[in-house]
């Protein structure tokens, strides 16, 4: 029984960049390469390495399934409501009602402040662009809100009564569709970021467990995995269960500083 871990995910981590540099193309390579990329080297081992402290859920998670970053990862996809492959801002700038929507609010806040007219600029050039921030920022604030647009006598002075309300129907349907926009983009950006940790993450796991068997050891969350399996999953778990249940009324694993690194302490009722 391993005490100290350390060490070996370590040297777990070593074989598994060693194997993916064998196969730079591979998927998980690939992953590796996108998650260095994206959050750095630090990061990306500390996401890894906690991957692996919780492996006991993620076998609990993925048990029976064939490729388990695989079935995850249609999970969260599935959670997200998420389509990774579409391009949302292509499709965003293609919607010729978006077009016309956003022309007419540029040519209403013409008719408005120095701080409007600056925006209608703005606007114009942003959808000429393609310029999604630029575009967005005209609605929104720096946090995602809808920027503070409310009907006043100015307004419906410059405008007319029917022009202020259209004006500020005009600003609450495109600020939800720059809001949605973000949704869609954030949830894209989740969808990349948990698919390449999984994938890395299952393939760290691998060369951590492949290195305990090559030397017939075992760690805490080994244990742990085993006796959940033997109680729940064995041919014998209903019959450990009995015998648990007649027998004791406590089972302690402890670890003690001597020359017994382990001790099952057993309180018998």
């Amino acid at each position: 029984l391993l005490d100290q871990t350390s060490a070996l995910l370590e040297e777990a981590w070593q074989l598994f960049a060693e194997d993916l540099q064998s196969d730079c193309n591979a998927e998980t390579a690939q992953a590796l390469d996108f998650l260095f990329a994206e959050h750095g080297l630090h990061n990306t081992r500390s996401l890894l390495l906690d991957f692996v402290a919780k492996r006991a859920e993620w076998w609990a998670y993925t048990e029976g399934a064939g490729d388990a970053a695989a079935f995850a990862a249609a999970a969260l996809r599935r959670d997200l409501a998420v389509e990774p492959e579409r391009d949302i801002l292509a499709d965003l700038f293609a919607d010729a009602a978006l077009a016309i929507d956003a022309e007419e609010f540029a040519g209403w806040l013409e008719r408005g402040t120095a701080t409007d007219l600056k925006h209608a600029e703005k606007l114009r050039k942003a959808l000429a662009g393609r310029d999604f921030e630029a575009f967005s920022a005209v609605f929104l604030t720096g946090e995602g809100e809808p920027r503070k647009r409310e009907y006043s006598k100015a307004l419906a002075g410059r405008v007319g009564e029917a022009g202020a309300a259209r004006f500020l129907d005009l600003h609450r349907m495109l600020s939800a569709r720059m809001q949605e926009a973000h949704q869609q983009l954030a949830a894209q950006a989740a969808y990349r970021l948990n698919l390449a940790g999984l994938r890395c993450g299952a393939g760290l796991l691998a060369a951590y467990q492949q290195l305990k068997a090559e030397r017939q050891t075992v760690d805490f969350t080994d244990v742990e995995w085993r006796v959940h399996q033997l109680l729940n999953r064995s041919e014998h778990a209903e019959y450990m269960q009995y015998k648990l249940d007649s027998r004791y009324r406590h089972i302690l694993l402890d670890e003690f500083q001597d020359t017994n690194p382990l001790q099952w302490q057993i309180m018998r009722s």
